[in-house]
């Protein structure tokens, strides 16, 4: 019995282990981790003995599934034309396919990974496991997630670094909310396992159970960074005592369980210095000053992309845009979500599925869900059945995270719970019709699947990746031809980019760098630009780059591409909420550097920011001394455009344009504003100014006015400096006075007052180069007008 036993476990385990070693290396070698879970997934396929038949239901919406996703590959004239697409049919040179997926060579790629994956998932509904291998099964799933828990905390706390970390704060996959999902996961299958090996007296099984839990427990509440991880931990729990607790006896002991582990977790986690405990904290405060202030503020990055992506959706609603395509396609929704990073998911694994496939496939995929939940809950009194409900909780648990995050879209992730699934599965009760063909269907479906890990293996070994993974490579080949003057071959591979990547900027861009390397080519360049341009039409560092590109042979387009870069990024910076335009001002300051001895360039460039007064600004502060004087003395109305500046960058062009010819104008403006002004704000610029022009009584004069300090001789009954040179000059020691003035002057800490001391003594005297010092030194060190 033991040997059949292990011969039935046998195929889920190896698909088991395949999935965990595909998650172990998925952070830096997604494509390795693809020909580990396929090459598992074969050998699965070779050792499955079908028993049962499989389940009309969930064969229909799979088969559904499969066929709804190739709707995308359909004609795109069946469907209405997104104004993206016709706008760039019209630019002509961005080479799209015929078809609703805009790029079909990338979809099908994904596609034939998902129909065998659906293969490996109808195999194993055919021969569901008895109730020992399943415990084994979830043992095993538990115990995996358990040791990554333990590794990322070892990670996290020595600093040795894992050799395929993904880059996230926490854990080894490229997001935070991967590894979270893992880990609820493997709490709620300990949690459950735990629970059932009690019902049953084996302690030490539940012993090895809760052993198994206390990393992944730990992991999130202490050392993730992931707030939803917390979230959906609670509702993984909830959901399977929610279906354990049938029976009154059992419910109050499971019902007590969940409540010690409850407060247990909660306390600890309140009190324990978790980072999730703070960013929750710093959502709640966020959430109720929105509501408070009654703002159109978001909350969360996440909403804007949630709408952007219901606008991509309504587009395509019945086919999606096709397996593969988001990153690509969403670039022409970007408004509310216009930000300087790229955006690659929706943050939403059900979003994704609609956005990319349809409606219908996430309505046909949700029902499959739905089949496997109310399947385990209907077996939960059947032997085994709370081992089924339990996997399906730490299931259900991920379903749902999908909503606000992505974490089963990672292939690796999702394939693991893709195996908890179909491994947990009831049995459809009917004995299969066919055993011997179903099983041959199996074993041809294995060699597939280990034919293609195969290929995928010995490309990659050739330094070739499937395509969706290719574009770095092809990146490093182009830069390396270019750095070794193969301009020639350089231009080809990069029109090749362009065939297989025309949604890429990159393409466009290295085939606009690349023939600049030859004479004529001009028109083809402008075409090549504007193509990026199109492809991208959100984030600034596009036409930057053009710019760069441009400027040795069309000086005059490349001053353009800076205009429209400057537009970006100030677009970027409102919705940011960034203060001063700031990164605009970097993109102007990148402008001016470029073309530092064009004059000319630069005035056309100044003159096209007049209509906003902030970029302006940035503009007058870093311009050419001459091409400044030009646009400030063509300003109408100098009091409007200063009035619109927030202060700091406001005392940032004055400072700049009292240093123009035109000074007399910015003068008059402060000291306009000086004359009403409580605190002062530009008395330490006029000052400057006034010293500049060799107007020292009048620079000292106007710091002592702002810092309301009498510039009379020491005399008796002052205080302080003030009072002891008064005193010396009594006595006829006016040296002794001289020198505690000068040590205040010089002292490498000034005191506020001793300076205020110092400038009077030295205006008394008419020493007034000595006033200034003195004045000067106040002004820096003031805080009002810095």
């Amino acid at each position: 019995m033991r040997s059949a036993n292990q011969v039935q476990t046998l195929p889920n385990l190896l698909l088991l282990l395949g999935a965990a070693a595909s998650i172990t290396i998925a952070g830096t070698e997604d494509v390795w981790a693809i020909a580990v879970f396929l090459g598992s997934a074969g050998l699965a396929l070779l050792f499955v003995r079908p028993t049962n038949r499989l389940p009309a239901l969930p064969l229909v919406l799979m088969a559904l599934f499969c066929a709804l996703v190739l709707a995308a590959f359909l004609p795109q004239e069946y469907f209405p034309l997104p104004e993206w697409r016709r706008a760039l049919a019209e630019l002509g040179t961005v080479p799209l396919a015929g078809s609703v997926n805009p790029q079909p060579w990338l979809g099908w790629f994904w596609w034939w990974l998902l129909a065998g994956t659906c293969l490996v998932a109808a195999a194993l509904l055919t021969a569901p496991l008895e109730t020992r291998s399943l415990a084994l099964f979830l043992h095993a799933a538990a115990l995996f997630v358990a040791c990554y828990a333990a590794l990322a905390i070892f990670a996290s706390q020595t600093g040795w670094k894992y050799p395929f970390h993904g880059g996230a704060v926490f854990g080894f996959l490229p997001n935070r909310n991967h590894t979270a999902t893992l880990l609820v996961v493997g709490a709620v299958l300990s949690f459950g396992l735990m629970q059932w090996r009690i019902t049953r007296g084996d302690k030490v099984a539940a012993g090895f159970a809760a052993l198994c839990g206390a990393p992944s427990l730990a992991a999130l509440l202490f050392f993730s960074t992931s707030r939803a991880g917390v979230v959906f931990l609670v509702v993984g729990l909830f959901v399977w005592a929610l279906g354990a607790s049938r029976e009154p006896a059992a419910r109050k002991r499971i019902l007590a369980a969940v409540a010690i582990l409850a407060v247990f977790a909660g306390l600890l986690f309140v009190f324990g210095g978790s980072t999730v405990r703070d960013r929750l904290a710093v959502l709640w405060s966020d959430a109720v000053s929105v509501e408070t202030e009654e703002t159109g503020k978001d909350v969360d990055f996440r909403q804007p992309i949630f709408r952007d992506t219901a606008r991509m959706i309504s587009d395509a609603p019945w086919s999606g845009s096709g397996l593969g395509q988001f990153r690509y396609v969403f670039a022409q929704y970007r408004q509310d979500s216009a930000r300087a990073a790229n955006v690659l998911h929706p943050e939403s694994d059900w979003l994704m599925v609609a956005a990319e496939s349809g409606i219908p496939s996430a309505l046909v995929l949700a029902g499959l869900a739905l089949w496997y939940v109310a399947a385990c809950w209907k077996s939960r009194s059947a032997s085994g059945g709370m081992l089924r409900w339990t996997a399906a909780s730490a299931v259900l648990a991920a379903i749902l995270h999908g909503a606000i995050d992505v974490p089963w879209h990672r292939v690796s992730l999702g394939w693991f719970l893709l195996t908890l699934a179909v491994s947990s599965a009831p049995s459809s009760g009917r004995a299969a019709r066919a055993p011997v063909l179903a099983r041959l269907l199996s074993v041809f479906g294995g060699l597939v699947l280990l034919g293609a890990a195969s290929w995928i293996g010995h490309e990659k070994m050739e330094g070739r990746s499937p395509l969706p993974y290719r574009w770095p490579e092809i990146s490093k080949q182009l830069q390396a031809l270019g750095e070794a003057k193969r301009y020639e071959e350089a231009e080809a591979v990069a029109q090749s980019a362009v065939r297989q990547f025309p949604l890429r900027y990159e393409s466009h861009y290295w085939l606009a760098g690349h023939l600049r390397s030859f004479a004529e080519t001009k028109q083809e360049i402008d075409a090549a630009v504007a193509a990026a341009l199109a492809v991208e039409p959100v984030l600034a560092k596009v036409p930057a780059e053009n710019a760069v590109i441009l400027q040795p042979v069309d000086p005059d387009a490349a001053m353009q591409a800076w205009q429209i870069a400057i537009q970006r990024s100030a677009a970027i910076d409102k919705r940011e909420d960034r203060d001063g335009l700031s990164s605009a001002g970097g993109q102007i300051q990148n402008a001016l550097s470029a073309f530092k001895d064009d004059n000319e360039r630069q005035m056309a460039l100044g003159r096209g920011l007049t209509g906003n007064p902030v970029l302006l600004a940035h503009w007058m502060a870093q311009a050419n001394p001459e091409v400044a004087s030009v646009i400030m003395r063509e300003l109408a109305d100098d009091e409007k455009f200063l009035e619109a500046l927030p202060p700091k960058q406001r005392r940032q062009v004055l400072s700049r344009w009292i240093a123009l010819p035109e000074a007399q104008r910015a003068v008059a403006f402060m000291e306009e504003r000086e004359a009403v002004s409580v605190n002062g704000e530009y008395w330490p610029v006029l000052a400057r100014y006034y010293a500049a022009q060799g107007d020292l009584p009048r620079a000292v004069r106007r710091v002592a006015s702002s810092c309301r300090i009498a510039l009379e001789a020491p005399r008796d009954g002052d205080g302080g400096l003030l009072g002891e040179m008064a005193a010396l000059i009594a006595e006829g020691n006016t040296v002794a006075a001289r020198r505690l003035a000068n040590d205040a002057v010089t002292a490498t800490k000034p005191v506020g007052d001793h300076l205020a001391a110092a400038m009077a003594y030295f205006a008394s005297q008419g020493d007034w180069e000595s006033a200034w010092k003195a004045a000067s030194r106040l002004a820096t060190q003031a805080k009002t007008g810095q």
